[in-house]
């Protein structure tokens, strides 16, 4: 599966799409998994039983979250494994914490800036996103940088001087960084999220996101 036959199927309007980076020359197969009730593979009471780790349920905990929803049940444990995977499901129904908190537990593993970087198509949903990292890193000392427009760019060339675990940004403001920024890549990352909303602008993002990957054309030709 690829994300253009993804647009041509019937398929919730919402999803998110996680690549581990280190299937450089032969890629895993996708898993596709859906926030369905009618559609559940795993079952699990608690994130724990999904093969969360304790640091991270403590984190849930703190941040109120007592029992994983669908899109995380079936998402989980494929991402813990290190799959390839395209995840769909209703707005609301905790994408973020899905892909968060396999990246977060591969992070505790291999702590390293630049770890992995999520795509938003809006400046809104990056900063949100942004905000359960952090929420859910807090006790690990997660550093997060968000790259979004409107936004003073030397600020944000000062947040990547931190050398950040974990990006948050618009296709387009961090391919002005990718340009621009001297010192800057992400030849190293581990995972990258395209965390997306099927639009009418879908395709101008999507094309975006094509020539992002073929920046660093070693490690990210996956579309």
């Amino acid at each position: 599966m690829n994300l253009n036959s993804l647009i041509l199927q019937s398929l919730p309007t919402y999803f998110f799409w996680i690549r581990h980076c280190q299937h450089q020359i032969m890629a895993k197969a996708m898993v596709a998994v859906y926030g369905d009730e009618h559609m559940t593979e795993h079952h699990a009471s608690t994130f724990a039983d999904l093969g969360v780790c304790p640091e991270l349920v403590d984190a849930c905990d703190a941040l109120g979250w007592k029992q994983p929803t669908k899109i995380q049940v079936e998402a989980i444990p494929y991402a813990l494994k290190g799959m390839d995977l395209i995840a769909l499901a209703q707005t609301g129904s905790g994408k973020t914490a899905a892909f968060a908190l396999p990246i977060l537990q591969a992070l505790l593993e291999h702590r390293r800036p630049f770890f992995a970087c999520v795509l938003s198509p809006t400046r809104e949903l990056a900063i949100q996103i942004a905000e359960q990292f952090e929420g859910l890193g807090a006790a690990i000392g997660l550093v997060c940088s968000v790259l979004v427009g409107g936004v003073d760019r030397i600020q944000q060339v000062i947040s990547l001087a931190r050398r950040p675990h974990i990006i948050v940004a618009t296709p387009r403001r961090l391919l002005d960084h990718l340009t621009d920024t001297k010192g800057f890549s992400l030849n190293k990352i581990k995972y990258l999220v395209c965390n997306l909303r099927i639009c009418s602008s879908f395709c101008d993002l999507l094309e975006g996101i094509r020539w992002l990957l073929t920046l660093d054309v070693v490690a990210y030709q996956c579309c």
